[in-house]
């Protein structure tokens, strides 16, 4: 696959539920592009192997339907909010500064259960780390556009 697009693979990670991967693409890539190759890709060949994994949601009634977009849709919002936060140097990469600083402020945060809410801050916590880490094992400088984490 990445040959096939042009892009190397730099680290790879492998979690018991998913995974971590940082790689090197051509500009004409944008990171919604190749999240959304990956996935793809990743999808149709793991439900072509074992179709039991396949959810059909059109299966399911309307009530979980709506639920499920309801907790997608404030969870991708909640990431966003936190992950402006971190770029932008208004909170430190940990899930209990961000926690502290949504608390009150972010509708999203609110809109859901406080352990889901908690949940997608650690998982984005998780992730900063890891961004940290590879640019060390990488010996990548750590530049003012980078937040240091404490």
């Amino acid at each position: 696959m990445a040959d096939e697009y042009g892009f190397d693979i730099l680290a790879l990670e492998i979690m018991s539920d998913h995974i971590h991967l940082s790689l090197s693409a051509p500009p004409k890539y944008s990171s919604a592009t190749l999240v959304k190759l990956f996935k793809g890709i990743t999808a149709r060949k793991l439900f072509k192997e074992f179709p039991e994994l396949k959810i059909e949601l059109n299966k399911t009634d309307k009530t979980t339907q709506i639920i499920l977009g309801y907790i997608t849709y404030h969870a991708g919002k909640l990431w966003n909010e936190a992950n402006y936060l971190v770029v932008n140097k208004l909170a430190k990469p940990n899930k209990f500064d961000l926690y502290n600083k949504l608390k009150d402020a972010s509708i999203h945060k609110k809109s859901l259960q406080s352990r889901t809410a908690q949940i997608v801050l650690d998982e984005l916590s998780r992730d900063w780390q890891n961004f940290f880490k590879f640019l060390q094992t990488r010996k990548i400088p750590i530049t003012s556009k980078t937040t240091k984490i404490q």
